[in-house]
């Protein structure tokens, strides 16, 4: 699921690794910044019409967001637990007030110039002593998303870690 600050996501290079991975990408136009009513109106509809339309294991999602898309990201975890493996954090650190589930791995793709560095080791130590495994990538930049292969990288370790936690093959 990927959430951008702008609404209307592209697919952020990962079309290849979907079909090799056979993962299915759904972007939600309508994601804003900020934890909107729009962003959680955009994910009920998602998971409303994924869940019961698709075959898809439902433990198996994962969302992927930059700056207030990655926030729009971390709160659907927070509001689907049981349907969420893993979040990427592109540019921004998360809510304390939501916390995740500690099945849920974190993974962080920043900026070394990036003007939430300051929060973010924070909110990484909460996430380790509440379970989560979490990786941190620093990248070339300020705001930035980092190039396709990070994304990749930061995926594959969710996706593979999640298969082999629910006992499916690799």
């Amino acid at each position: 699921v990927i959430s951008m600050p702008g609404g209307n996501p592209s697919f952020l290079e990962l079309e290849k690794w979907a079909e090799q991975q056979e993962v299915i990408l759904i972007g939600l136009n309508s994601s804003r910044n900020g934890p909107s009513k729009n962003n959680t109106e955009a994910q009920d509809a998602a998971f409303e019409t994924i869940n019961p339309s698709l075959r898809v294991n439902q433990e198996l999602g994962f969302a992927i967001g930059m700056s207030g898309g990655a926030m729009a990201s971390w709160l659907a975890a927070s509001r689907y637990p049981d349907n969420f493996r893993g979040v990427v954090m592109m540019g921004q650190g998360g809510y304390d007030a939501h916390r995740l589930a500690p099945h849920i791995r974190v993974a962080y793709i920043r900026g070394v110039d990036e003007p939430n560095n300051w929060y973010i080791p924070r909110i990484i130590l909460k996430l380790k002593s509440n379970g989560n495994q979490v990786r941190d990538e620093m990248v070339v930049g300020a705001h930035v998303m980092g190039p396709a292969h990070v994304r990749i990288e930061m995926l594959n370790w969710m996706l593979f870690a999640a298969r082999r936690d629910l006992g499916l093959p690799q």
